[in-house]
């Protein structure tokens, strides 16, 4: 529907802006929005709206609302389905009802309890301190009590449990009653069981210099070093079982050692010093036993590699049978004879053509279009430079595929392309065929007689046989 849009103000006796008013009261009695615009774009509700909203002026809800005798400082609330009563809103209630924030609202509880704050039980952030002051208590090695309520930082005095050894002097350390050193000397003095000395000349001195203190008080009972080691050896019961380590030699070692080697060879032996030992070492392997014509060494001198035949470049043939070593000596050009080793046997052989058939399998495609399925098999046979092929093509599925093309088993002599090898198709239409070597000497493509494709639908099979001059 379109309209003038004068933009005329109000009144106006513009022709245009009556067929615009008309048009827009059309939209206001008959449309189902809530609202048109009028014909200067001001929204009006729309008579279905105004319907709507004087059926809820007769709802359940807005009739239990009249039937509230309004007061002073009172609220409604529901107290059912089309259920509505009165309560009283008091002044904090009303000021709480405007706060638009948290903050707001604490601020208004807080003025509201007359500043003694007692009908506030919990205040959810932090405080200048707590209510009740707490104990902070450290048990176990150490004791320690304090009362802090959070008002200012605390203090206190631990105390160290007592320690089980009790005060005293222990070798060169001194201790009191809860187990804290209290004075120390590197060197533990003579009455303790050591030297009271730090160098092994000044110790000798002081315990050759000293009466001999007994064994019994931690000493040797004699003033020389060989009666103290006897008396120290007699005080064992003869048995040396307190004496754990000798400084110094002995006839063999408390626990046999194991001493042995890695790498390029191995070996092992098991050692206490009883005796002298020897076993047997053994040499890594770097390859396969066997006689070899050819081998490599790496900087040791050991055989990492060989091969039987001796390669041409070393001397020899690089081959092990007669035949391999003619052909693997005697290269020249086709038709010549020079330099080339001639065995009867293997003319004899190429005579009769008792070459064995070679399998190939050769790589299909379309010269045009492409197969939906082909599968092809393949054999090949030389003789005096001259390859004989036969390939069979299975076209299973068509698809857009047009004269076959599959690759030779090597490549055709230079001049050999257009040579052609007899083709049949033997299985939907039984035509003959050829297939052509093209430039490239390295495929042939198949045709029909008459140029044509000789694979006209699904399920031809192919069959080629023929010969070339290899390259």
């Amino acid at each position: 529907m379109s309209f003038y849009n004068t933009g005329n103000p109000v009144p106006s006796v513009d022709p245009r802006d009556f067929d615009d008013n008309a048009k827009v009261f059309d939209q206001l009695l008959q449309s189902a929005n809530a609202s048109e615009p009028d014909r200067l774009g001001v929204p009006r509700k729309t008579w279905h709206q105004m319907e709507i909203d004087a059926s809820a002026l007769v709802s359940p809800n807005v009739a239990a609302l009249a039937g509230l005798a309004g007061a002073a400082d009172r609220g409604f609330y529901f107290t059912g389905s089309a259920a509505m009563s009165l309560y009283t809103l008091s002044s904090l209630g009303r000021t709480l009802a405007g706060i638009a924030n948290p903050a707001a609202g604490r601020t208004a509880l807080l003025a509201a309890a007359a500043g003694a704050n007692t009908d506030i039980t919990s205040i959810t952030g932090s405080a200048a301190k707590l209510t009740t002051a707490r104990n902070i208590v450290i048990t176990g090695d150490l004791t320690y009590t304090v009362s802090f309520d959070g008002s200012g930082n605390v203090s206190g005095v631990g105390t160290l449990a007592a320690s089980g050894v009790g005060a005293g002097t222990y070798g060169s350390v001194t201790v009191n009653a809860k187990g804290l050193v209290t004075s120390a000397s590197v060197a533990t003095p003579i009455a303790n069981g050591g030297t009271g000395q730090t160098t092994q000349s000044a110790a000798l001195t002081a315990l050759l210099g000293a009466s001999a203190v007994p064994v019994a008080n931690g000493g040797t009972g004699a003033t020389t070093q060989t009666a103290a080691r006897t008396a120290l050896q007699a005080a064992s019961s003869g048995a040396n079982t307190d004496i754990t380590s000798i400084t110094g030699s002995a006839a063999t070692l408390t626990t046999s050692r194991s001493i042995a080697a890695s790498g390029d060879a191995t070996w092992t032996v098991n050692f206490n010093g009883s005796a002298n030992v020897t076993a047997a070492l053994t040499l890594a392997s770097v390859g396969s036993a066997g006689t070899y014509g050819s081998v490599t060494t790496d900087a040791k001198g050991r055989v990492t590699s060989g091969s039987v035949a001796t390669p041409v470049a070393n001397g020899g043939t690089g081959a092990i049978t007669a035949l391999a070593a003619g052909t693997n000596l005697g290269t020249s050009t086709v038709g010549d004879n020079t330099d080339q080793l001639a065995r009867s046997s293997m003319i004899q052989n190429e005579i009769a053509n008792k070459r064995a058939w070679t399998s190939y399998t050769p790589t299909i495609t379309a010269a045009s279009g492409s197969w939906t399925s082909v599968s092809v098999t393949g054999k090949y046979m030389v003789a005096f430079g001259i390859c004989h092929i036969q390939v069979v093509i299975t076209i299973t599925t068509r698809g857009t595929g047009a004269n076959p093309v599959f690759t030779l088993p090597f490549p055709a002599l230079s001049g050999s392309n257009k040579a052609i090898f007899p083709a049949t198709e033997t299985n939907v239409n039984g035509k003959s065929g050829m297939a052509k070597i093209p430039p490239g000497l390295t495929t042939a493509t198949v045709y029909s007689y008459d140029a044509l494709d000789l694979v006209t639908a699904d399920g031809a099979i192919v069959s080629i046989s023929g010969s070339y001059p290899i390259a």
